[in-house]
């Protein structure tokens, strides 16, 4: 017991310890922390194997959900890679130069046509077509699930390590202290501090619970999905890739014989007919496209419950704080940009609210609270 109390102890004074140093190298500058951008080498290599895996997922098991990992890793690409310094500059109008983003944009309009990522690199992110493919998008609360099939990424049901969930309770702790300071506070400038403080606090309750996104993408309400396909063509797509190119004539040849024979005895099923017409042009070519793609699809970022309830909580009690909006949309979203451009704007204008009032002493707003706790 008296182990987990210490340990509870020094987790508070790191984070406070963090915000001091935060706060001092910020110097009241409470602008929303983004990602940290690994170096080219590291981002190359993941972000590469990902793109492989799930290309080499998606022709053996032509899904939806296939469709969303394939789309997912080459996003992660294109936003790591290929929009310049947009997080820094906030300025992106495009188009691509880059040879290797060029490409795996291609790609991603060919399984997602109006993907949002893709459409903004082409576009830039001031054009209305850029906002426009984001209307569709939704954040959705991970709410668990048995089967790993059913879930957008393995990594959801993992969730946050114990050492995530030790800064998360720790800031939450001194949120609710800054919250008592905030309610305490009898002038402008002693309420701007505080509010400076708990700003700083969600952001980094943001950054740690907001680590797992996954892309989940579904068949809008009350339109008719695309048949699945029938399991013999998806187990003689499976069987001959599994076959070396240069082995699988022989193999081929068998297939073809024993499914123009099931043809032949179809009689007048038209649905099977076209069943084994698909499996004859499989067994042909067992690397082609599936047909399969995300156009028209319902596009959601799924997050883990902590996440979500944060981003609700610190929309509402922080409305100008484009931090929750970037966590929500994504960081390269217009939303994300077009909020932190507003967030610096308003920052200036308290400033100078402020300073013109000089610190005198105002009426405490009854039940001013910045902390839901």
């Amino acid at each position: 017991m008296r182990s987990r109390l210490t340990f509870s102890v020094h987790v508070v004074i790191a984070v406070c310890a963090t915000l001091v140093w935060s706060a001092h190298v910020r110097a009241q500058d409470t602008t929303p922390t983004a990602p940290t951008k690994p170096t080219a080498s590291t981002t190359l290599d993941i972000t590469d194997l990902k793109i492989q895996m799930a290309e080499s997922s998606l022709k053996v098991n032509p899904t939806l959900r296939g469709v969303a990992e394939l789309a997912s890793a080459l996003e992660s690409y294109l936003t790591k890679n290929c929009f310049g310094n947009l997080l820094q500059t906030l300025q992106y109008d495009g188009p691509l130069t880059d040879p290797d983003c060029i490409v795996r944009m291609d790609r991603l309009f060919q399984v997602y046509p109006d993907n949002p990522v893709g459409v903004c690199l082409r576009d830039g992110l001031g054009a209305q077509t850029c906002r426009d493919a984001y209307r569709n998008q939704s954040l959705k609360k991970f709410t668990g699930g048995s089967d790993l099939k059913s879930i957008p990424d393995p990594a959801l049901k993992v969730g946050l390590s114990a050492a995530d969930t030790a800064k998360i309770n720790a800031l939450s702790e001194t949120l609710r202290n800054v919250n008592a300071e905030y309610q305490r506070a009898t002038t402008d400038e002693e309420k701007q501090k505080h509010m400076n403080d708990a700003t700083q606090l969600y952001d980094q309750l943001l950054s740690i619970s907001c680590k797992i996104v996954a892309l989940e993408l579904e068949e809008p309400a009350g339109e008719d999905s695309k048949p699945k396909e029938d399991s013999s063509i998806t187990q003689a797509r499976e069987k001959l890739l599994k076959i070396p190119p240069a082995l699988r004539e022989d193999y081929q040849r068998q297939m073809l014989l024993e499914a123009e024979a099931e043809l032949a005895r179809s009689g007048k099923d038209k649905e099977r007919q076209r069943i084994i017409l698909e499996r004859i042009k499989v067994i042909n070519n067992p690397e082609s496209e599936s047909g399969i793609t995300a156009a028209g699809k319902l596009r959601r970022r799924v997050v883990l419950p902590t996440c979500y309830d944060y981003i609700e909580q610190t929309s509402k009690i922080l409305p100008n704080f484009p931090s929750p909006t970037c966590h929500r949309d994504g960081w390269y979203s217009p939303q994300c940009i077009d909020g932190i451009k507003q967030w610096h704007v308003y920052k200036r204008q308290m400033a100078e609210m402020i300073a013109k009032r000089g610190g005198k002493k105002v009426t405490p707003t009854p039940n001013a609270i910045i902390s839901s706790f």
